[in-house]
């Protein structure tokens, strides 16, 4: 098996459409129901927004169909349960092989969360392949069970429960409060950093909670030379996603925060020393001026795989330089945590979820309400005075 991707010569109706998936088989040829619903995806589904989820959606499919190919099972094998005749779903026989995968330690290499988003993929797919007649089943069992409706307010006994369709793949799971780090585990980690520009994102992370791809996609158009006569202000960025810079989740615009002590930092980086070094080298391979705040020692963008392989240098191998694990999402849960804890302090806390909510870009208020527990596991020195010990950091 093996996954390829398509260039500007893959035209639809006159538009091109580059960057779309494609699976090969081991003869060469193209798996024809995977092609079939990345293109329904690509082309005509309008919910999806990003090259990434249809590239999340054709990862989880070439593991899938990578392990049919291993297994010599076909992912239109029929699924039968009656009393005379029955067979097991291939997508169980993949979910259980994912759980039985362990590392040299003994340790799960998939968690049960990561194997459920693949099966929520793979569930997709099937219920394309049979509205569209490519398979007359579904490889699982319905389920109907109660759910009792959340309705806000002193009305709240007046509303009953609610039935939902389930099914008999996925793991129970169980929500896991996010890890955060600790003000001197912040500090420990801007200090072990001995390179200006992962430093810089570091700290932009943790002041304003965007995601990875955000970061490294973040543009220079955004920075200016703050008025430094008031370093207690704060600088609203309107996050405004584009087709080839900027990146925003779900490709929605939304607004952050800076702080003035932040963008100074961040002008300076631009207009001196290492972030003018870099942008030199862009323009030469390129011969144009970089999208782009943050590139790489080459000039180039970063990749979403190199900042948590940055991370990971610092607390693994040898010269290991931190006790503690760390990666981006960990950063965006400490800032989402204080950030609540704040805003928390000067209104009600539903207002502060909503605030809160609109800053990380989530598109539901009850994932944001995780890190109301979160607040507890932080000292109150913390949580008062973490933006200035931020940016104060060097």
């Amino acid at each position: 098996m093996q996954l390829i991707y398509t260039d500007d010569n893959f035209v639809v109706s006159g538009l091109a459409y580059p960057h779309v998936p494609i699976l090969l088989d081991g003869d060469f040829e193209i798996v024809k129901p995977f092609f079939q619903f990345i293109v329904y995806l690509t082309v005509q589904d309008g919910r999806i927004q990003s090259n990434r989820t249809v590239k999340n959606y054709a990862n989880a499919l070439y593991d899938y169909f990578s392990f049919l190919d291993a297994n010599q099972l076909l992912w239109d094998d029929p699924y039968l349960n009656k009393e005379n005749s029955f067979t097991i779903s291939v997508l169980a026989l993949y979910r259980n092989w994912s759980k039985s995968l362990l590392n040299d330690k003994g340790h799960r290499i998939v968690s049960d969360s990561s194997i459920n988003m693949r099966l929520s993929v793979l569930k997709r797919f099937y219920e394309y392949c049979y509205k569209t007649s490519l398979i007359n089943f579904e490889p699982w069992e319905v389920l109907f069970k109660l759910k009792p409706e959340r309705m806000p307010g002193f009305l709240r006994h007046t509303h009953g429960q609610k039935v939902i369709k389930s099914n008999d793949l996925m793991i129970k799971t169980f929500k896991r409060l996010p890890q955060l780090l600790s003000l001197d585990q912040c500090r420990e980690l801007i200090g072990a950093i001995d390179n200006l520009t992962m430093r810089l994102i570091t700290k932009l992370i943790l002041s304003t909670g965007i995601r990875k791809d955000e970061v490294i996609s973040f543009s220079r158009k955004y920075i200016f030379e703050p008025d430094m006569q008031k370093p207690n202000i704060r600088i609203p960025i309107s996050l405004e996603p584009t087709s080839n810079g900027q990146r925003t989740k779900g490709s929605k615009p939304r607004t952050v925060y800076l702080s003035a002590p932040l963008m100074k930092e961040l002008w300076d980086y631009l207009h001196f020393g290492e972030g003018v070094i870099r942008t030199k080298r862009h323009k030469k391979l390129h011969g144009k001026e970089p999208h782009n705040l943050f590139l790489n020692r080459f000039g180039e963008p970063f990749s979403e795989a190199a900042l948590n392989n940055f991370y990971r240098t610092l607390y693994v191998g040898e010269d290991k330089r931190l006790s503690f694990r760390v990666n981006p999402h960990m950063l965006r849960h400490t800032y989402a945590t204080i950030e609540l804890y704040a805003e928390s302090t000067r209104t009600n806390t539903t207002k502060a979820l909503a605030w809160v909510k609109s800053r990380l870009g989530h598109s539901s208020i009850s994932t944001t309400a995780i890190y109301l527990h979160c607040i507890e596991t932080l000292h109150d020195q913390e949580l008062s005075s973490y933006q200035a010990e931020i940016d104060a950091m060097e």
